[in-house]
């Protein structure tokens, strides 16, 4: 038997960073109409129970690719609902001008060798991730405590990109 193939569109609790425990229509797939979106949210429950939706989480399953002008229509139509966008670092130029870039929650995301490094960091005394541009046109520079991080339990991860429990719809 072989893997099945990852899930396009989910329903599931936020388990990771600001959103943390909140009900989330997981989207990755760039393959998506808003009327498809539109239907999940007037339609959604689980058991029987209604359930809202307080996050549409574009870009999930590691930065799949997504629809922008879904991403558009769910600004207009969804003002109470939190709109997230997951993007890769490498991207970011990309979208930043963009209106709806600005109007997002935005996550962006690292290739795997960030991590690989950081997670050989077993000091005793603070860790600190830095990020600067100091020579260019914007110059910035800020720390985070490493500790201060928010910290993902991995062993609610399945292999499939999914936390267990959630609702697959496509």
């Amino acid at each position: 038997m072989g893997d099945l193939k990852m899930a396009d569109i989910w329903v599931g609790v936020e388990k990771e960073g600001m959103f943390k425990d909140i009900n989330t229509l997981f989207i990755a797939t760039k393959d998506i109409t808003y009327k498809e979106v539109f239907n999940i949210l007037k339609n959604y429950n689980i058991n029987n129970i209604k359930n809202q939706i307080d996050q549409i989480y574009f870009g999930a399953g590691c930065c799949k690719p997504f629809n922008e002008k879904v991403i558009i229509k769910c600004l207009q139509e969804h003002k109470d609902i939190d709109i997230t966008v997951e993007i890769k670092l490498s991207n970011i130029k990309k979208y930043h001008k963009k209106k709806w870039f600005k109007e997002c929650n935005i996550i962006v995301s690292h290739d795997n060798s960030l991590y690989e490094n950081i997670s050989k960091l077993k000091n005793k005394g603070i860790v600190q991730i830095k990020l600067q541009s100091i020579k260019s046109n914007q110059p910035m520079l800020c720390t985070l405590d490493l500790k201060d991080l928010i910290w993902t339990d991995m062993k609610t991860f399945d292999k499939k990109e999914m936390y267990k429990n959630d609702f697959i719809i496509k």
